[in-house]
Parts: structure tokens; C-alpha cells; sequence
């Protein structure tokens, strides 16, 4: 899988994709996680996810971040 950007979006749309992507996924999973706190784990895995998607302890998110590149592809 690659970063390309097919459709020329702004890193920070992408990035707000993966947030709101990542949201529904942890908020559920994480109850009792403070919003700043959620929000620095999303950045955390974020930062994973650019340099090597592979290495993101959450494959839920992966798969669904794949199937949004796949997508814009």
C-alpha cells in the first residue's frame, strides 16, 4: 500500500479522513479515554501508519484506511 494521492486532497484532509475513521473506531473501544488523549493516540498511530502502515497495532484501522486509498485510487 502507498500514500499516493490520487485525487490532489490537502494532508490535512487525508489526515482528517483517518481521524474521523479512527475515532469510530477507538471511541467505542476506549470509553474512559479523555478526547486529548484519544487524539494523541490517533496522531501516534497516524504517524505509524505514514511511515510503515504494517506496523499499526490496530488492523481494523489499517484495513479501513487501506480501503479508503484503494478507493481514491
Amino acid at each position: 500500500m502507498s500514500l499516493e494521492n490520487p485525487l490532489n486532497e490537502t494532508p490535512e484532509r487525508v489526515f482528517d479522513r483517518f481521524k474521523t475513521t479512527a475515532w469510530e473506531i477507538f471511541r467505542p473501544r476506549y470509553p474512559t479515554m479523555t478526547e486529548d488523549d484519544l487524539n494523541t493516540f490517533i496522531e501516534w498511530q497516524w504517524d505509524r501508519f505514514k511511515k510503515d502502515p504494517t506496523m499499526m497495532e490496530h488492523p481494523e484501522l489499517l484495513g479501513k484506511m487501506k480501503r479508503e486509498f484503494d478507493r481514491m485510487s
